[in-house]
């Protein structure tokens, strides 16, 4: 399937929990091949927001004396219009398909679950 980097970084927290659900096996196993797809793209996206982060942001030192790096509500803009063509990429991943009752059983709000939407297949496709 096809899908905007968008996608999979803002919904990246949420495909993580439900991840982590007990459920059907070969709802688990399509689950995980594309869970381990989308590691390699979120991780890439996560390396260029870093690097962004860095070119656009300053450092500064948290209470243990770590650095932190944040971006200036000043280079905000500048920073979103290096970012934002990254997220409108659109790449192809495993479609995993899941069916409506993967969830069965599982609390998930309906925000998460609008998030997650595009793993499962649509009630009119045929098995």
């Amino acid at each position: 399937m096809k899908i905007k980097l968008h996608q999979l970084f803002t919904s990246w927290a949420i495909l993580k929990k439900v991840s982590q659900f007990e459920i059907e096996a070969s709802q688990a196993i399509r689950l995980n091949r594309f869970m381990q797809s989308a590691e390699k793209e979120y991780a890439l996206i996560e390396t260029q927001r870093l690097r962004l982060v860095q070119q656009f942001g300053e450092e500064s030192k948290d209470l243990l004396g770590e650095s932190v790096w944040s971006v200036p509500k000043e280079k905000e803009s500048e920073f979103w219009a290096a970012f934002s063509p990254i997220l409108a990429e659109e790449i192809e991943i495993y479609n995993p398909a899941l069916s409506a009752d993967t969830l069965a059983g599982q609390k998930i709000s309906a925000i998460d679950f609008f998030a997650i939407a595009f793993l499962f297949k649509n009630e009119s496709e045929s098995e």
